[in-house]
């Protein structure tokens, strides 16, 4: 059984909540709630983009209680605001099934969304992100992927002429599409590798993000149990 959720962002505009980190070491960023519609309209989950009818729903999938996001030719970020440091939460982990398509990276994704020590060098938010508000203070950025080629997994594409925000590529491959996998990354090996020198005590993160990008219909993309934690 589906349930449709908010479909406008002018309709789902409340206050942001930020989240914080719970007694327990954990942020339950995305949880298998059947009231998910109500993340919306009481500021948990925030709408940003132009949302398409039905590209947005609750899903029974294989047993998993999980958000479903169908691709369409329409873009739009859902935004989790949080306050963690990032060596406090340095471990992110997420359920996904995902639907096979041409393209080299799958158009839905999780954008994780940094603010870097106050001495560290700025720059513009990336062009590949445009559905991301400017005032949420993240000037750091990794793009969490499923590629095309499973020979990619574990890989980390630094901004080149192709691309403007730093890629990981979590999963890949078209033979691997069409089952639940169980990811999870350490986000402060990254942001070493990126961004060297930098204190990372001084880290925080200040936003997750589902990021679906235009591309071709019906590539299927399921979510569930998003977790950060120490």
């Amino acid at each position: 059984m589906l349930a449709t959720l908010c479909l406008t962002v002018s309709a789902c505009a409340p206050t942001p909540k930020t989240a914080v980190l719970g007694p327990d070491g954990i942020l339950k960023v995305l949880g298998p709630q059947s009231g998910f519609a109500i993340a919306l309209e009481d500021g948990t989950w925030v709408l940003e983009g132009d949302l398409n009818a039905e590209q947005l729903r609750i899903a029974n999938e294989d047993g998993v209680r999980s958000l479903l996001v169908r691709g369409t030719n329409h873009q739009f970020a859902m935004i989790r605001q949080m306050n963690a440091r990032l060596l406090a939460t340095p471990f992110l982990e997420w359920s996904w099934k995902v639907a096979a398509t041409t393209s080299p990276f799958h158009e839905t994704s999780l954008l994780v969304g940094m603010a870097a020590p106050p001495a560290a060098a700025t720059y513009d938010l990336p062009d590949m992100i445009p559905d991301i508000p400017d005032d949420l203070g993240a000037n750091r950025f990794l793009s969490i992927r499923w590629a095309n080629s499973a020979l990619a997994r574990g890989h980390l594409r630094p901004p080149d002429d192709q691309i403007d925000v730093p890629v990981y590529i979590a999963r890949g491959g078209n033979e691997n599409t069409g089952r639940w996998w169980r990811e999870g990354i350490e986000l402060s090996r990254p942001y070493a590798q990126l961004w060297p020198g930098e204190d990372m005590s001084e880290v925080r993160i200040v936003f997750l993000a589902i990021v679906a990008g235009t591309g071709h219909t019906r590539t299927d993309l399921y979510l569930a149990d998003i977790d950060l934690f120490r």
